[in-house]
């Protein structure tokens, strides 16, 4: 995989965050930037994991786990223990999730993959859910707050994952229509 250029790497960012915020719009309108919800996930960890995405997609796995671990240690300052332990679940887990992202692309499977990593991401927030709610998630009350947590991963997972689709091949469009050969060739989506 050839590394992509800075503005590659941009686009990718840029629409897979975008993408989370659309999905959480969708799902949660302004609701979505109420920082006491779980739906502002869709902008926290949906920034994440577009950040994740891109550098994965570039070859950068080091960087995307150090990213993670960034992640986790804001999520420390900002809330505690708990929440920093939260945070590196949904950090280490997006990129697992980035990770098969990565290895989909590599086999061809250049649009649909965002049909697979949202309920991968999903299940990371499902096991995320009893940490990150561990002081006022009760026994009544977990399985309605963890199948939340589960829609706003996918959510996430297929926000992010279509977005950087779309920038991939927005990619690999000016690639192909760069290369003026006029024959169709199998650019590389790196």
């Amino acid at each position: 995989m050839t590394p992509p250029g800075l503005s590659a790497i941009l686009v990718r960012f840029w629409l897979g965050s975008l993408g989370s915020l659309g999905a959480g719009l969708l799902a949660f309108g302004r609701g979505v930037f109420d920082a006491q919800q779980p739906g502002f996930y869709c902008i926290t960890v949906g920034t994440l994991a577009a950040g994740v995405f891109t550098l994965v997609r570039c070859a950068r796995v080091g960087q995307a786990a150090a990213l993670a671990v960034f992640f986790a240690a804001i999520q420390q300052l900002l809330g505690g223990g708990a929440s920093a332990l939260a945070g590196l679940v949904m950090g280490v887990g997006a990129v697992i999730v980035a990770v098969i992202f990565d290895l989909l692309a590599q086999r061809g499977f250049y649009f649909g993959k965002f049909l697979v990593v949202g309920p991968l991401l999903g299940g990371v927030f499902l096991a995320a859910a009893p940490i990150a709610e561990f002081a006022t998630l009760s026994a009544h009350g977990a399985a309605r707050t963890m199948l939340y947590y589960f829609f706003v991963g996918v959510l996430i997972g297929d926000g992010v994952g279509l977005g950087v689709e779309l920038a991939e091949l927005g990619v690999l469009a000016v690639a192909y229509l760069g290369s003026g050969s006029g024959k169709p060739q199998k650019p590389d989506p790196g």
